[in-house]
């Protein structure tokens, strides 16, 4: 049975993809549009929802910069898609001081698109998809091991969830 959850776990992540950088929207949403739109990035991995109250919360520390408007755009979408991830291993100093390292070696979009990439190459290796875990990218800083410790961290909680989520399932339907 082991195996069948497994192979409903590779299901599940063979279709989770982080959106590319140019497609999060730049038009300037509102909160609960900014809700919906992370949300739906993460509905394959559960336990991965942000709520206004988060970003608020996240506004007011200063891990994600003010609204502008009442608006939010791609550079406020990019740090709370990476909060999402990061906040279930990190705290939010850590977070806001990651924001602050990666700041100085990258911009926000190249640091984006290691987040997307890592969130790939680590996903598929922790989930049994490849056997090695290859580096990303040419060049190389605190910042992105960090980032990539904090993914690998990441993707292992997620397969714990998954897997337990799905057992509890498996042992309710035999009840």
């Amino acid at each position: 049975m082991e195996h069948t959850i497994n192979e409903q776990i590779l299901e599940k992540v063979k279709r989770f993809r982080l959106p590319e950088y140019e497609t999060i929207p730049d038009v300037g949403l509102y909160l609960e549009q900014v809700v919906q739109y992370i949300n739906d990035c993460f509905k394959q991995v559960p336990g991965m929802e942000i709520t206004g109250s988060m970003i608020s919360n996240y506004v007011k520390q200063g891990v994600v910069g003010k609204s502008i408007k009442k608006r939010y755009y791609r550079e406020h979408i990019v740090r709370l898609i990476f909060s999402v991830v990061a906040k279930s291993v990190l705290s939010l100093d850590n977070i806001g001081l990651l924001f602050v390292m990666h700041a100085e070696v990258y911009p926000d979009y190249i640091a984006y698109e290691y987040l997307r990439e890592e969130m790939l190459n680590v996903g598929e290796y922790v989930f049994g998809l490849k056997d090695d875990l290859p580096e990303i990218g040419v060049t190389h800083s605190d910042a992105k091991t960090l980032l990539r410790k904090t993914i690998i961290a990441f993707m292992h909680k997620i397969y714990v969830d998954m897997h337990l989520e799905l057992e509890r399932e498996k042992r309710e339907s035999a009840k």
